[in-house]
C-alpha cells in the first residue's frame, strides 16, 4: 500500500517509490509489446495510514479505496490477495474492492457459506495479436497460515487450502476452458522448503504442469528466475520499489491456439530507472514522471485522484492522543531490546494478565514476545522508530505498531521457549572461517533475515552465543534455570503465535487467549485512559550477546542512532549509516 513517495509515519516525503511513480513506467513499457497484462501478487491494500483510511471510508461512506482507484488508473488486469489484505476482515475487504475494474482471483480461499463472494478461483482474459485471439488464464493463492494469522476475522467464514493442489486444479480447469497461457499470482516467496504450508513455495508452483509464468510476493524481495526448471518467476520487491516483468515469446499453435517459445524474467528498479526527483508541491511526496513528461500521464492522474484522501490521512495522523515520557526508539535492536520492544511486550503481558485473571491459567508465569517492527536491516536500511519525548500523535502509533495484529497467548514449556529463541537467534550471522584474516570485522547480522523477525521474550534472562553457530545459553526465569517441562503462558501477536515469521508452534501449546482488538487499539485505549505513555520502569535483565574472546563483529545502523552510542564511540560514517565494531 504505497501509492505516493510519502512517509505517513514521519509526515514527510519518502523514498522515490510507489504506484504513482510506477504507473508511468508501466505505460511506457506497455507501448512496446504486442500484448500486455498487469498484475499484483497481494498485500496491496494495507500497510500505511492511507490504506487504513481507505478501508474505514469504504465502510462508512462507500468512498473508493485510494489504492483501488489508483490501480484502476494504472490499468491492472487481475490481482490476488495477500494475508494483510484480510487484516480488516472480509466485509471491509469486499467493500473496498467494490469499485475495482480488475479481477480478484484466489484458488485456495473459499467461502463456507452463501452470500456475495467477489473473489474468483480463476479468470480468463483475452488479448488479440495479429488478428488472432490470445486467451490468458489467471489464478492466485495466499499462504494457508493466513487462516491462523487472521483467525478472528476468518474462522467459520472461509477456509484456506494448500497452495499447490489448488493452483494445479485451477490450471487444469483453465486449460480445459480454452486458456492458451496460464499465469499464477502466488503470494509466497522463493527458496523455502516447498511444503504445502511454506511461505516460500513459488519455485514449486513454477513446476506445476500447465503454468507458464509465476508472479511471487509476500517476502518483499526483488528477484527474477528464468531458464531453470519450470516456468519463469518474478518477484517485484515491495512498496512499488520495482517492477517485475515476464516477457513471453509466442508462436501460433494449431488453428487457433498459441504456444510459448521462450521466456525471460527480470526486475526493474524504479529508483534507478526513473531517477530520484524532488517532491511535487502540496506536500504529496515524490512524483512519478520526469518534469518534461505531460501531466496527463497515469502517475499525475493518480496523484490528482487520491489528493483528498492523502490530505485526510495526514490530518488524521496529526491528532494528539497523549504525551510520551522518554524517547521511544528501535535503534541498536541487535545489541539489546530497545524501548519499542519493551513497550509492546509490556502492553501484551498486561492485556493477557487481565484476560486470564481468575481462570485456570492465572497461576502460570506470563512471558511476552515482541520484535522491533521498524528497525532496518543488516545494511542499515529501512525504517526505524524514533519518537522524541512530548506529544504522541496518531501517526506515532503506526510507527510503534505498523500492522493490524491482535494480541494472543498460548501455553508453552521450557523446550518450546528454547526452540522459539533459537529461531530468533538465527538473525545473527555465523562466524566466518577466515574472519581472522579479513580486513574488517565480519557482519553481526545475516542479510537474509530482518530485525523485524527478531523476537525478545521479556520475563526471561538468557545469553545469545555467536560461536560456533548462534545459539541460546543459560535460559532463566527470575534467576532460576528453566527446565524443558516448565510451563508458562506466552503473550505475542496472533500472527507470531500461529507461526508467522517461521516461528515454531508448540505441539502442546494450546491457545488460551485470542484478542479481537489490535495492539494499536490497545495502545490508543491506554492513552485515552492515562493520557500519557511511560516506558516500562527499570531495565530488567534480559539477554546479552556472547562471542569468542578477542573476536569482533561489524554492525551497520542508521546514522540517527549516533546519539545513543556511549561516549567515546567512534563509528565509521557511511551514506546515511554508521558502522560499529562490536568487540568481545
Amino acid at each position: 500500500m504505497q501509492i505516493l513517495a510519502f512517509d505517513y509515519v514521519n509526515d514527510r516525503p519518502g523514498r522515490p517509490i510507489g504506484l504513482a511513480r510506477a504507473a508511468s513506467a508501466i505505460a511506457h513499457l506497455r507501448a512496446g509489446a504486442d500484448a500486455t497484462l498487469l498484475f499484483d501478487a497481494g498485500d496491496f491494500m494495507q500497510g500505511n495510514a492511507l490504506g487504513d483510511l481507505g478501508f474505514a471510508e469504504a465502510a462508512q461512506s462507500r468512498r473508493l479505496h485510494p489504492m483501488v482507484g489508483a490501480m484502476n488508473v494504472a490499468g491492472y488486469d487481475a490481482v490476488t490477495l495477500g494475508n494483510h489484505d484480510l487484516d480488516h476482515g472480509l466485509g471491509a475487504l469486499w467493500g473496498a474492492l467494490a469499485g475495482a475494474r480488475f479481477a480478484t482471483v484466489s484458488a485456495n480461499l473459499r467461502p463456507l457459506g452463501d452470500g456475495p463472494w467477489p473473489c474468483r478461483p480463476w479468470t480468463i482474459l483475452t488479448r488479440e495479436i495479429g488478428g488472432r485471439a490470445l486467451r490468458i488464464g489467471v489464478t492466485g493463492a495466499l499462504p494457508p497460515r493466513t487462516m491462523r494469522w487472521n483467525h478472528h476475522h476468518l474462522a467459520e467464514r472461509v477456509e484456506i487450502g494448500a497452495i499447490r493442489p489448488a493452483l494445479s486444479d485451477a490450471a487444469a480447469r483453465m486449460r480445459a476452458a480454452g486458456a492458451d497461457l496460464v499465469v499464477a499470482l502466488c503470494h509466497a516467496g522463493v527458496g523455502g522448503a516447498e511444503d504445502d504450508t511454506d511461505e516460500r513455495i513459488a519455485a514449486a508452483i513454477a513446476r506445476i504442469a500447465g503454468i507458464d509464468a509465476v508472479f511471487a510476493g509476500h517476502t518483499h524481495e526483488a528477484r527474477a528466475l528464468s531458464g531453470g526448471a519450470g516456468a519463469p518467476i518474478v518477484q517485484a520487491g515491495a512498496l512499488g520499489s520495482h517492477l517485475g516483468l515476464i516477457d513471453l515469446r509466442l508462436a501460433p499453435s494449431g488453428s487457433a491456439g498459441w504456444r510459448v517459445t521462450g521466456a525471460e524474467a527480470r526486475t526493474i528498479d524504479l529508483g534507478a530507472k526513473i531517477g530520484a526527483r524532488a517532491p511535487d508541491g502540496g506536500g504529496q511526496g515524490g512524483g512519478d514522471t520526469a518534469p518534461s513528461r505531460p501531466q496527463g500521464m497515469p502517475g499525475a492522474r493518480i496523484r490528482a485522484l487520491i489528493s483528498g484522501a492523502h490530505a485526510r490521512a495526514r490530518l488524521a495522523g496529526a491528532a494528539e492522543l497523549g504525551r510520551v515520557e522518554g524517547r521511544i526508539h528501535s535503534h541498536l535492536a541487535a545489541l539489546g531490546p530497545p524501548p519499542t520492544v519493551r513497550l509492546i511486550a509490556a502492553l501484551q503481558a498486561e492485556a493477557v494478565a487481565a484476560a486470564l485473571a481468575g481462570g485456570p491459567h492465572a497461576g502460570l508465569p506470563i512471558l511476552s514476545a515482541a520484535a522491533p517492527l521498524r528497525a532496518g536491516d543488516a545494511r542499515g536500511a529501512g525504517p526505524v522508530t524514533d519518537i522524541a519525548p512530548g506529544p504522541l500523535l496518531r501517526r506515532h502509533l503506526d510507527d510503534i505498531c505498523p500492522h493490524a495484529d491482535t494480541i494472543a497467548a498460548r501455553l508453552i514449556d521450557g523446550a518450546g521457549l528454547m526452540a522459539w529463541l533459537a529461531h530468533a537467534a538465527g538473525v545473527f550471522a555465523a562466524p566466518s572461517p577466515d574472519e581472522r584474516a579479513a580486513p574488517e570485522a565480519p557482519p553481526l547480522l545475516r542479510e537474509d533475515r530482518a530485525l523485524h523477525g527478531f523476537d525478545t521474550i521479556l520475563g526471561l534472562e538468557y545469553r545469545i552465543a555467536l560461536d560456533p553457530e548462534p545459539h541460546v545459553l543459560a535460559l532463566r526465569h527470575h534467576g532460576r534455570p528453566v527446565a524443558p517441562g516448565d510451563r508458562f503462558v506466552l503473550a505475542a501477536s496472533s500472527y507470531r503465535l500461529h507461526g508467522g515469521g517461521g516461528y515454531p508452534t508448540p505441539a502442546r501449546g494450546a491457545i488460551v487467549f485470542q484478542g479481537t482488538t489490535t495492539l494499536r487499539s490497545t495502545l490508543e485505549r491506554h492513552l485515552a485512559e492515562r493520557g500519557r505513555l511511560a516506558l516500562p520502569a527499570g531495565e530488567a535483565p534480559c539477554w546479552r550477546l556472547e562471542g569468542r574472546a578477542g573476536s569482533a563483529r561489524s554492525l551497520i545502523v542508521p546514522a540517527s542512532a549516533r546519539a545513543l552510542l556511549p561516549e567515546g564511540t567512534r563509528p565509521v560514517a557511511g551514506k546515511g549509516t554508521i558502522r560499529l565494531t562490536v568487540s568481545f
